[in-house]
């Protein structure tokens, strides 16, 4: 499966995700989407990131929107020979602990 990359190319928020996912080589797919046009409005978009901010990621089941929790998933699950940290060993439920609060 395929990680979902949302983002746009101002955005530098966006970039680091972008450069996590290339630091860590991983395979995703990226998809351009723009706030000013209404893209992160939409309720598909809104069931990945309900704050309707740029970047978003769908990596299977797991859906983020916050640059930093999706950062720390991404290497909480694809770096080899990482351990659980304090938060416990479930990488999504870590991600959404660092960022704000929401039912995602």
């Amino acid at each position: 499966m395929v990680i979902e990359f949302y983002t746009v190319d101002l955005s530098p928020f966006g970039r680091g995700v972008w450069m996590t996912l290339e630091a860590l080589g991983l395979e995703y797919e990226k998809k351009n989407t723009n706030p000013l046009v209404g893209d992160t409005k939409t309720d598909a978009y809104t069931a990945i990131n309900p704050f309707q901010k740029i970047p978003g990621l769908v990596d299977g089941s797991v859906k983020l929107g916050e640059s930093k929790a999706i950062a720390c998933y991404l290497c909480n699950v694809y770096v080899k020979g990482r351990q659980p940290t304090a938060r416990g060993p479930d990488p999504a439920r870590q991600a959404k602990s660092s960022g704000p609060r929401h039912d995602n």
